[in-house]
């Protein structure tokens, strides 16, 4: 057996860990890589606004208008990857993605955005989009361009590296049960 401790623990630790990861920005996991499907797969770091429970989601904003959207439109499938590199873990995550744009929900985080994240979703240009000059166009409404990404969690890969002769460790999370797996 890899370890004593019961893999209910271990992953209550990484529940918890993730709802401190969303609160505190100088955290490892706050800052998650977020990969779409699609025909071609495409990671890019995002980040982590909330960690929500039972059901499980991992929340995180947007501009509408980028690409993550669009691939996310096609296929609302994604896997969040979460490395910490003190404890030497990765967490991988699951999920089916819902996009809320000009809704209740996309309204109630735009209201609680600290003013100098609004900046963020207030160029003319879409993410990703040629620029003139080094400053972006303003937008006349960048609440336009806000979204949020809300990920239902379907399974969960969790992997601890070992150091110093220790093993490595990994399990898995699904339906309601954990199981071990082969590192």
């Amino acid at each position: 057996m890899p370890t004593a401790v019961p893999l209910e623990s271990l992953f209550a630790a990484i529940r918890a860990d993730l709802e401190v990861a969303a609160r505190e920005p100088g955290h490892p996991w706050r800052t998650p890589v977020l990969v779409t499907g699609g025909a071609a797969p495409d990671g890019r770091v995002v980040v982590l606004r909330r960690f929500e429970r039972d059901p499980d989601y991992l929340v995180s904003f947007t501009d509408v208008r980028g690409p993550k959207v669009a691939a996310l439109r096609q296929d609302s499938r994604a896997v969040w990857v979460f490395y910490n590199p003190a404890t030497r873990q990765q967490v991988r995550v699951t999920t089916s993605i819902a996009l809320h744009h000009r809704d209740a929900r996309a309204s109630q985080d735009w209201a609680a955005l600290a003013p100098a994240n609004l900046i963020e979703y207030a160029t003319a240009q879409p993410p990703g989009g040629l620029m003139s000059s080094a400053h972006p166009i303003p937008s006349a409404s960048p609440v336009e361009n806000f979204a949020v990404l809300r990920g239902r969690i379907e399974s969960w890969d969790c992997l601890r590296l070992g150091s110093g002769g220790a093993p490595h460790q990994r399990f898995g999370w699904s339906g309601g049960r954990g199981t071990w797996l082969v590192p």
